[in-house]
């Protein structure tokens, strides 16, 4: 495994001031606010991926549990992800959600267009203490990261209580993907909803497939 760039994506965001909208996780049993929808996908790696060390402190500071990747999105992609630069993808009405490859996660999302077009899955992250030439202790955070990289197109329509995209599925070499495929699991994706009690039936759901528009 290579170690992931440097700055990561989320802190180079907040850094220059242009930190894409966090689209909130539907919480059981809460009521969902008017107008938004509830869009159920999963994330899948293949090969699969067994993670190293998480420190806790990574994860309440990052946003995203220790099964979980965050998915980049922007409400275009004519331009290809540029995965050499600061800014890979322009970030007018950017946002971002968490995607868990575990179980079927579900966001709240407003109808209309939007595209993913990159993400990040962690794959261990440790602090180190030292302390330096005045006795002072200091901390530095190691974290691998798996990039995403691929377009996806996603269709939500308006006025349905729920809406299945798929799973995400991507194939990658240990630092970055290589391909991304969505896969309809609609069946296996219902059951799960249906154990983890979340109160969504396969009558409330619409399935709307993700279009692959570029595989990397």
């Amino acid at each position: 495994m290579k170690w992931f760039k440097i700055v990561a994506l989320l802190s180079l965001f907040n850094l220059l001031g242009c930190l894409p909208q966090q689209l909130p996780t539907y919480e059981p049993g809460a009521s969902v606010p008017p107008g938004k929808i509830l869009v159920i996908a999963q994330l899948d790696l293949r090969p699969g991926v067994t993670q190293g060390e998480m420190s806790k402190t990574h994860f309440t500071v990052g946003g995203t549990g220790a099964d979980e990747a965050r998915m980049y999105m922007s409400p275009v992609a004519n331009i290809p992800v540029n995965k050499d630069a600061v800014i890979p993808f322009d970030l007018k009405g950017a946002s971002q959600m968490n995607l868990s490859y575990d179980h079927p996660s579900v966001v709240l999302m407003d109808s209309g267009v939007r595209f993913v077009r990159m993400g990040e899955f962690t794959l261990s992250a440790t602090t180190t203490w030292r302390r330096n030439a005045v006795g002072e202790m200091r901390g530095g955070a190691n974290v691998e990261k798996l990039t995403l990289y691929g377009d996806l197109k996603l269709d939500i329509p308006a006025k349905v209580k729920a809406v299945y995209v798929g799973t995400l599925r991507y194939e990658h070499d240990g630092v970055e993907s290589q391909k991304v495929i969505v896969v309809d699991e609609y069946k296996k994706t219902m059951k799960k909803l249906d154990q983890m009690k979340i109160g969504i039936s396969s009558k409330d759901v619409v399935k709307s497939l993700a279009k692959v528009v570029r595989e990397n």
